[in-house]
This record gives C-alpha cells, sequence and structure tokens, in this order.
C-alpha cells in the first residue's frame, strides 16, 4: 500500500510538470514513470504465445520458453541454424525439407525457404556467412524487442543449474539455472533439453541440450557458431559448433534500469 501511494504521489508530481524535458523514474518494483510517454505501471515484459513471465536476471530479461514456442505442441521450441531467422521442427508438423550443400545468406533467410534445412560443407550452411549473428528484423528470430544473448550473459548458466527429468514448464526435462535452481527456482530460468537437428535428422532430444548465441569463432578457416551445451549426465559448458546444426534459440530483452 505504501509503496502504490508513492507511485501516485510521483504520478501526480510529473503530471504537474509534464511540459518540462521527459524524466523517466525507476522504482525498485519495476514501475517506469515518464512525463511524455505515460505511465507504464510495470516494466516486465510480456513474451507472446505463453502466459509464463519472463525472468529478471542481472540487467536481462530471459523469455520463460524457447523460440518458436507453442503450447502443447512445440513446447521444446523450434531449432535454428545459426544465422537464420527461421527454424524447423524436430519431429513435429510442418516436417523441415533437407537441402544439400549450401546456400546464400538472402536466401536462407526468405519466408519462402522457412522448411528448408541446409546440410552445407564442412560445417558451414551459408557461403556468405558474417561473424555475428545480425539482429535486424531480416534474421532475427526473436520476437519484437527481443535478441540472442551474448556469451557472456549465458555463460553463468553453465555452473549454476540443476537437471530435472521432468520437472519444467510443459513437464519437460532439462536444467532450472540462476536463482534458486534446486530449490523452488524462484528467479531461475528453465532451459529444456531440446536436443539437435543434424544432416535433417532430429537426435538426443530429452537428455541434451544446445542454445546459441549471437557469436562465433573462425576455427581451421570455418565459422563455429558460439552455445550453451548441457546433458543429463551433468556435464555443462559453453562451446563452438558447427552453424549446420539446428539447436534451441532463447530470447533476451535488456531491462530499464
Amino acid at each position: 500500500m505504501i509503496k502504490q501511494i508513492s507511485i501516485l504521489i510521483v504520478v501526480f508530481v510529473l503530471y504537474c510538470f509534464k511540459g518540462s524535458a521527459q524524466v523517466v523514474l525507476s522504482t525498485s518494483g519495476g514501475a517506469i514513470l515518464s512525463t511524455s510517454g505515460g505511465v507504464v505501471v510495470d516494466s516486465k515484459p510480456s513474451y507472446p504465445g505463453t502466459n509464463l513471465g519472463p525472468v529478471k536476471i542481472g540487467h536481462i530479461w530471459w523469455a520463460p520458453v524457447n523460440c518458436g514456442y507453442e503450447q502443447g505442441t512445440r513446447p521444446y521450441g523450434l531449432l535454428y541454424q545459426w544465422h537464420r531467422k527461421y527454424g524447423q521442427t524436430y519431429d513435429e508438423v510442418p516436417a523441415l525439407k533437407e537441402q544439400e550443400g549450401t546456400t546464400t545468406l538472402a536466401e536462407g533467410s526468405l519466408i519462402t525457404n522457412h522448411l528448408n534445412f541446409y546440410d552445407g560443407v564442412d560445417g558451414n550452411w551459408c557461403s556468405n556467412l558474417p561473424t555475428v549473428w545480425s539482429m535486424s528484423e531480416t534474421y532475427n528470430p526473436c520476437p519484437a524487442g527481443w535478441r540472442l544473448p551474448v556469451s557472456s550473459e549465458i555463460v553463468l548458466f553453465a555452473t549454476n543449474s540443476t537437471w530435472v527429468s521432468s520437472g519444467g514448464p510443459d513437464g519437460l526435462p532439462g536444467r532450472w539455472c540462476m536463482g534458486n535452481h534446486a530449490g523452488d527456482h524462484e528467479g531461475s530460468v528453465f532451459l529444456p533439453a531440446s536436443g539437435n537437428i543434424s544432416n535433417g535428422s532430429p537426435l538426443q532430444r530429452g537428455n541434451y541440450g544446445w542454445y546459441w548465441t549471437s557469436e562465433s569463432e573462425i576455427v581451421s578457416t570455418h565459422i563455429r557458431g558460439a552455445s550453451l551445451y548441457f546433458e543429463s549426465g551433468g556435464n555443462y559448458f559453453p562451446g563452438l559448433f558447427p552453424v549446420t546444426l539446428g539447436l534451441s534459440v532463447r530470447c533476451v530483452a535488456d531491462a530499464v534500469e
């Protein structure tokens, strides 16, 4: 009640001086007050396709589900080749269409090719792939206002997590990460063991998980995407993987402080 009264007082003060330059205040509860943009009662963003709320860790909001999630039909989300806007299904419908060889960055990002999975050559699906996954609308698979994490934002998940065989949202196996990951999951993010797609074949769902970042490195002249990897047996670490693999994406949004 005291917090609500305080917010109302600030709103009244800002209203009285709304002709001045823009003022933005943030309360400890996430309320954002702006003289020119109105009042946003709660700065916590929503994520489309689910009633679950994002989780704030540091200055980052983590989406509660994987990119491409659909409740009941695609609880694991879609699996994405590195730097592609459109992901493919593991074994759900519509089925992917395996394509031999490579394609261009532009062709791989066309909506008309969204079902295509490119086997690639020497671990590369694209003949002109950049070294950083562009977050422009053309290539970003995340909803508007969201992006892929960078390696430094997800690396702490590797050593702060607990495996569950069926204790995640939708009853999925995977790892609760950060926060009280071994207890009531307060402040934790759940990453399901979504498996991967390799050469058009779905593999290892239920026991292994890979999550892309927007970064990559050159390894022996080949681009390798940076990813967080984990398995049910307890191994979990950041690593570099062929960009031809279809892996999970967990989107993040920058918090307004």
